[in-house]
């Protein structure tokens, strides 16, 4: 209910939603916010639901992910552009089996690429479920096998466990690429936000392996979590992803706070980049860790890795989980579709 209600409202002409709502544009540095995300922006903060980490500092660590799962999936339940067939399976983790789940699209060559992907939440919250509707769609729409992996979450499960899971878990879905129906020439390794700075570990470690990664695809990755960045600051509060989210995670991943200059949690740092595949890393401007995609991409240029680099300039954090409520947020998340089916070929 609470999702038809949310979109009946943001469909509604923009003109009687925001007179109805008091929507109010938002402009910072020069930066206009997407006026559907301001609207969905005022209509959460009048629904009354308390922030992730205000659950989770009250009601612990499995409200939070409860609520987060709850949260994500109606934003991306949108009807895939073809079907998908879905199969669970267990990969190897650095510590034991993991549970992933297989996404194969409708008309996928066989055998075809494969996008092994984690998933977000801070290392913290986030699963399968939780991302479910999402890489259900990215399949659909980029053609693509999907693998998706649940990693070993903090505070049960501190640095760096979920970036030594995500080495292990890309080293065994590889090895077992024909098995998958995936081509090992054609391999990807992405992620979002926390899942992006995993898939970047995962693809460090992957190159010099036996069946190293043709493809790095990253949304919004927190690459680099010892240097503050303007954004972290600009875009602070009021946009989904918060400064007081972001230390509630890093206080249940990272019990020594000195650690986080390590390059498997700080992976822009790491000597290597220049082994990296062609990548494509795209942020919303109205995210904290926005700052971090131009510095990325000026670093893996300058060590010789082609890149794409795109800023959609009104979005905010996690942007493709909103592709049913927001218009532009679902045109962006096509155009990164698109790109990683013709980066795999």
């Amino acid at each position: 209910m609470e999702k038809l209600v949310t979109k009946g409202m943001l469909m509604l002409p923009s003109a009687m939603r925001d007179t109805l709502l008091k929507v109010q544009p938002v402009e910072i540095a020069g930066n206009r916010l997407d006026e559907d995300v301001a609207a969905l922006l005022v209509l959460l903060e009048k629904s009354g639901r308390p922030a992730l980490d205000e659950i989770g500092r009250q009601s612990g660590v499995e409200a939070a992910r409860r609520a987060f799962r709850e949260a994500v999936r109606p934003a991306s339940e949108v009807e895939p552009p073809r079907t998908v067939v879905t199969s669970d399976l267990t990969l190897a983790g650095a510590a034991g089996p993991l549970r992933a789940r297989l996404y194969t699209p409708d008309r996928a060559p066989l055998p075809g690429p494969l996008l092994v992907y984690f998933h977000g939440g801070g290392y913290v919250v986030g699963d399968l479920e939780s991302h479910d509707p999402y890489l259900r769609y990215v399949a659909a729409k980029s053609v693509t096998r999907v693998l998706s992996v649940e990693y070993r979450l903090a505070p049960e499960h501190p640095y760096p466990a979920a970036a030594e899971d995500a080495v292990a878990a890309y080293a065994d879905a590889a090895a077992r690429a024909e098995m998958l129906g995936a081509d090992p020439a054609r391999l990807a390794i992405g992620g979002d936000s926390a899942g992006g700075t995993l898939a970047l570990v995962a693809a460090l470690a992957g190159v010099t392996g036996p069946r190293p990664p043709a493809a790095l695809w990253l949304i919004n990755p927190a690459a680099d979590k010892a240097e503050a960045y303007p954004s972290a600051t600009l875009y602070a509060s009021g946009f989904l992803l918060t400064q007081s989210l972001m230390d509630w995670f890093m206080d249940q991943y990272f019990p020594d706070k000195a650690r986080m200059a390590e390059p498997m949690a700080s992976p822009m740092r790491s000597d290597d980049l220049g082994r990296l595949p062609r990548t494509f890393v795209t942020a919303g401007r109205f995210d904290p860790l926005s700052d971090q995609v131009p510095a990325l991409a000026e670093k893996l240029k300058a060590a010789g890795v082609p890149v794409e680099a795109r800023m959609e300039p009104g979005l905010v954090h996690n942007f493709p989980q909103l592709i049913a409520f927001i218009p532009a947020a679902r045109r962006a998340t096509d155009s990164a579709c698109e790109w990683l089916r013709f980066a795999l070929g």
